[in-house]
């Protein structure tokens, strides 16, 4: 498996590198960074059912993001870490990290009319993984679902890794995503695409199952009108696990999925996308779906995502999972220099052939954002959640969080030859 992964971030390395030498003279760098310094009270630190751990913490969080932008390539990406500083736990203080990159090649497209590549990298590394994703979504703050793991403001070139939507119990955890897009404009309606992703899961704590998924995809694209796509689809996933204990046998299984969907333009300010169809495992037969909603309005903006889809487990077993999640989203004006966000999410897993896994998850966050100064904001926000565990594995348990923090802006900094 790390073979597999070496020699894909090789291919990606050498790609760059090519694009890069036959730069041309012209090209920009762009570099936006901040610095946030938050606090933090949570009543239930570990995320366990009884002996609920309350204590305070502090966290320092830098973020860069890099944009690099020429006529033959453009590379776009994020880096945030989080200090993690707890008063009464101070065994659990932590540096958490989070990281993506895109790769785009104008240049190819140029030079071989209508092919379009991308690739992605993206990892992960904290001390308890999110369960649900709100990459995109507003408010330095918006994301208070594993101890201080802050989203982007902007939307990020693969949104932010989640774990369908199961939170575990504190545990070290490495979350790395990377792979490709390729596009092919055929004809002036019919796109045929293929994709390749490279997921890998790793924990510190035994208890939990590492895995590495193996995700293809392929599909077929017809531009009805300018604002109606239609497109089919056929992907395959293996996803290998491994024990804690290595004295364990491994075990892995594969996936067939083929779906129908269409992306649909309403306006410029309301967009919609969805696929329906089925994924087969070795076991039985799933319907399978996802369903995106976004709408700008005066004001704010507001979105809504439905998924059904089979999934490997969340770490807590070697086994495929039904997984059926809600997340929405809202941020509104409020007045000229404060706004509100909402965030909602909803996640139920079901393993599909034992009983080990049956969890139920929900978490609301809900908070304000304040300019103070043209480089200063200000946020503040209190976060729900309750996971309820009617299987053998998984945790029961329930956390209050409360968060507020400032965060510093510098000036972008840019170089163009």
């Amino acid at each position: 498996m790390s073979a597999g992964r070496g020699w894909l971030v090789g291919a990606g390395v050498s790609v760059v590198w090519l694009g890069l030498s036959v730069l041309d003279a012209r090209a920009a760098v762009t570099l936006d960074s901040d610095l946030s310094v938050s606090e933090t009270y949570t009543d239930n630190l570990l995320f366990t059912e009884t002996n609920k751990e309350e204590d305070f913490g502090t966290f320092v969080s830098p973020r860069l993001k890099l944009t690099y932008e020429s006529r033959a390539v453009v590379i776009s990406g994020t880096y945030r870490g989080t200090a993690q500083f707890f008063v009464n736990n101070s065994q659990e203080n932590a540096y958490a990290q989070h990281s993506n990159f895109s790769f785009d090649f104008p240049g190819l497209t140029k030079r071989y009319k209508g092919l379009e590549l991308e690739l992605i990298e993206s990892f992960n590394f904290s001390p308890q993984l999110q369960a649900f994703s709100f990459a995109g979504e507003p408010g330095e703050a918006a994301g208070i679902a594993g101890m201080g793991q802050t989203e982007e403001s902007e939307t990020a070139p693969e949104p932010r890794q989640s774990n369908q939507g199961l939170f575990t119990r504190r545990s070290d955890a490495f979350q790395n995503l990377a792979g490709f897009n390729l596009t092919y404009a055929w004809t002036r309606r019919i796109s045929p695409s293929l994709s390749y992703r490279n997921r890998l899961l790793l924990f510190a704590s035994e208890e939990f199952r590492d895995s590495v998924s193996h995700v293809v995809n392929s599909g077929l694209g017809y531009q009805w009108t300018p604002r109606t796509q239609f497109r089919i689809s056929y992907g395959a996933t293996v996803t290998d696990f491994q024990a804690g204990d290595t004295s364990q046998p491994s075990d892995s299984f594969v996936s067939h999925r083929a779906t129908i969907g269409a992306r649909h333009q309403f306006s410029r300010t309301l967009a919609f996308s969805g696929d329906i169809g089925t994924s087969t495992t070795e076991s039985e037969t799933r319907f399978i779906g996802n369903l995106r909603l976004n709408k700008t309005y005066t004001g704010g903006t507001a979105s809504l995502r439905l998924d059904q889809f089979v999934g490997s487990g969340g770490g807590l077993a070697a086994a495929a999972t039904l997984s059926q999640s809600v997340v929405g989203t809202i941020d509104h004006t409020l007045a000229r220099r404060l706004s509100g966000f909402l965030l909602l999410g909803f996640a139920r897993n079901e393993s599909l052939t034992t009983d080990e896994i049956d969890i139920l998850t929900y978490q609301a966050t809900a908070g304000l954002r304040v300019r103070l100064l043209s480089w200063l904001n200000g946020n503040v926000s209190y976060s729900y959640i309750n996971q309820e565990s009617n299987g053998l594995l998984g945790a029961g348990a329930e956390r209050n969080t409360v968060f507020i923090g400032l965060t510093a802006i510098a000036l972008p900094w840019r170089i163009v030859n």
